[in-house]
């Protein structure tokens, strides 16, 4: 190749091709066996047939067997993927307690929920450490400003709010409007 030519953008087999062999490296399965199943089990929980034991089984069984390799690691972003899954998985399992009434107004939530899940998992995403990243980070931000500005921090007031920092008015009690 000539440094005149200019570079072609892979097409898209290739990039499907890239992502398989991402998923066989990472996994150690081949990554068109895990691209067939996860297809299969979409169509089953799309069409309501199992829906929630394969979104949960895909959800708890290969993240719980990465969990434990990040564990015998010493990788440490392996470990915030999966403690960063598992705080989002559990969060989504609370919504599953409400799930036949979620099912009245959204038909759809176990195949979305699936398709989140899936997102979360692949290593070719790394859905957890974004989400992570972008939302439960700044969460915990706003927890330690709270913490700061708000709350009283002594053991005779622990949890109690300061009513002197709330509205922020520099006489310390609040404005009547």
């Amino acid at each position: 190749m000539n440094d005149t030519e200019i570079k072609s953008e892979p097409n898209f087999f290739e990039k499907i091709k890239y992502e398989i062999d991402l998923i066989t490296e990472k996994v150690g399965i081949n990554g068109k066996y895990v691209i067939g199943g996860l297809i299969l089990c979409s169509l089953f929980v799309l069409f309501g047939y199992f829906d929630y034991f394969l979104t949960n089984l895909v959800g708890i069984v290969y993240p719980a067997f990465c969990s434990i390799r990040a564990v015998e690691s010493q990788e440490i972003d392996n470990d915030k993927q999966w403690l960063s899954y598992w705080i989002i998985f559990a969060t989504m399992a609370l919504f599953d307690f409400f799930s036949r009434i979620v099912k009245v107004f959204f038909p759809y939530y176990f195949f979305f929920k699936f398709v989140v899940i899936v997102w979360l998992i692949m290593p070719n995403f790394k859905g957890a450490t974004i989400v992570y990243n972008r939302l439960i980070s700044k969460l915990l931000i706003l927890k330690d400003f709270l913490d700061k500005n708000y709350f009283n921090k002594t053991e005779e007031g622990k949890g109690k709010i300061d009513e002197g920092n709330l509205g922020g008015t520099d006489s310390g009690k609040l404005k009547k409007i």
